[in-house]
C-alpha cells in the first residue's frame, strides 16, 4: 500500500498518512524562523491507543492518532460516533482499519474479535460451565446459566405465589368496587 499524506484539519503545519504516521511540515514559526518538518513521535496510552501532540492557534493539544487519520481522510466526526478499529488493536491506525461508528458497534466488534471480557467467560459466577445445554440466550444476545436460573426459581417460588395471590386479590377488589359504582350510577 502506498503511503498518502493529507493535512490535518484545523492544524495547517501537520500531515497524517493513511498508515497512521504524523509529521510536521516545513514552516515559519511564530518568530518568523524557518522550521524543518519532522516525523512526530507518538505516545502509547494505557488503553493501547497512540496519541500525538500538535499545536495550532497558540495552543498545544494531544489527540488520538486514529481520530486525526479519520478526520483527514474520511471527514469530521459525525454526531454520536466514535473512531473504531476493525481488528480491536488500538495501536493499528491504518486507514483500512478505521471507521466512524457507534459505541455499541465498537463493543460488538470486541465480542466478534474475542476480546470482550464477558464474552470470554467459560463459567458463570457460581462456577457452572457455559455449555450449550446449560446456557440460556436472551433475545438481546446476553446469556445466563440454566442451573442458576432453576435454583433461583425454586428458592423464590413461594414469594412469587404470594405476590400473585396479593395481586389477584387487589384486582378482584377493584373489579367489585367498579361494579358497585356502576350499580349506584344506574
Amino acid at each position: 500500500m502506498d503511503e498518502e499524506w493529507r493535512t490535518i484539519p484545523d492544524y495547517e503545519g501537520y500531515e497524517v498518512s493513511n498508515l497512521g504516521r504524523v509529521r510536521s511540515i516545513d514552516r515559519l514559526d511564530a518568530r518568523g524562523r524557518r522550521r524543518k518538518g519532522a516525523m512526530l513521535s507518538q505516545a502509547l496510552q494505557k488503553s493501547g491507543h497512540l496519541t500525538v501532540s500538535i499545536s495550532g492557534g497558540g495552543s498545544r493539544r494531544t489527540v488520538g492518532t486514529h481520530v486525526v487519520v479519520l478526520e483527514a481522510f474520511v471527514g469530521p466526526r459525525p454526531e454520536g460516533m466514535d473512531a473504531c478499529h476493525w481488528n480491536d488493536v488500538p495501536a493499528d491506525n491504518r486507514l483500512s482499519n478505521l471507521r466512524w461508528d457507534t459505541r455499541s458497534a465498537n463493543v460488538r466488534d470486541s465480542v466478534r474479535n474475542g476480546n470482550h471480557p464477558m464474552a470470554n467467560r467459560t463459567h458463570c459466577p457460581k462456577g457452572h460451565p457455559y455449555t450449550d445445554e446449560n446456557t440460556y440466550r436472551y433475545p438481546g444476545g446476553n446469556r445466563a446459566c440454566n442451573e442458576c436460573r432453576r435454583v433461583y426459581r425454586e428458592e423464590n417460588a413461594e414469594r412469587r405465589r404470594a405476590w400473585n395471590r396479593e395481586y389477584m386479590r387487589k384486582k378482584r377488589a377493584a373489579r367489585s368496587a367498579r361494579r358497585i359504582r356502576l350499580k349506584e350510577d344506574a
